[in-house]
């Protein structure tokens, strides 16, 4: 595949998983991890946590701080041939550990295509070369901008820190970032969950992370 070599030259011999969809849901009932269990070594997933149903294949990676989620991430972006991304972290993260001039997608894909911030990801052309569209969870509090955005499908929705939209027992059911990860999510051929921070307080923060990245199944 040469789209899977351009972006990834020293591969070596992963074996590559089921594509994902180009379009979005519903034309692939493939997880993001598929593929033979070599692949998944390769990565260190050694505590992830896969899932998926026929429609909103998900995944929750929760390992250890250090343990190589955002590359574990960006290869399986890589292998499987995806084009499109929405990837949403704390505006920090954002800004520095994804975008920056050193940050993890020049880092690991530098012939990947950035585009940061909700404005420019509503202008922007459709993704022809693989593409990653970064915001942050305040920029979900913009409603009718979120929802001009979920009108449009993309491959897979990637959720940062995913334990900043955790929701304990007794909360009052869902909060305007939830809400609009809801509508993203169902324009989403698949959804990630990274996360370093312990998860479990209690059962139903990490139900509402997996209920959130399944949307709902």
């Amino acid at each position: 595949n040469q789209d899977v070599d351009q972006y990834c030259p020293n591969r070596g011999n992963l074996t590559p998983p089921t594509p994902l969809p180009s379009q979005g849901r519903g034309e692939s009932n493939a997880p993001l991890l598929a593929g033979d269990r070599s692949f998944s070594e390769e990565l260190g997933e050694r505590s992830t946590k896969q899932y998926w149903d026929a429609d909103y294949p998900f995944l929750l990676n929760a390992d250890d701080p250090g343990m190589g989620k955002s590359a574990s991430f960006l290869a399986a972006v890589c292998a499987s041939g995806i084009k499109s991304v929405v990837l949403i972290a704390p505006k920090t993260v954002a800004d520095d550990t994804w975008c920056g001039t050193n940050g993890e997608i020049h880092r690991c894909l530098p012939n990947a295509k950035i585009v940061r911030g909700l404005d420019k990801t509503l202008t922007a052309s459709p993704a022809s070369r693989l593409t990653f569209y970064v915001l942050h969870y305040e920029e979900l509090l913009k409603s009718e901008a979120i929802a001009t955005l979920a009108t449009h499908s993309f491959d897979c929705l990637c959720l940062d820190e995913i334990h900043f939209i955790k929701k304990r027992a007794g909360q009052q059911e869902g909060s305007l970032r939830r809400e609009a990860l809801k509508d993203l999510r169902q324009a989403a051929g698949a959804a990630i969950g990274l996360t370093g921070t312990p998860l479990i307080n209690e059962l139903a923060e990490p139900m509402s992370l997996l209920q959130t990245l399944s949307n709902d199944a």
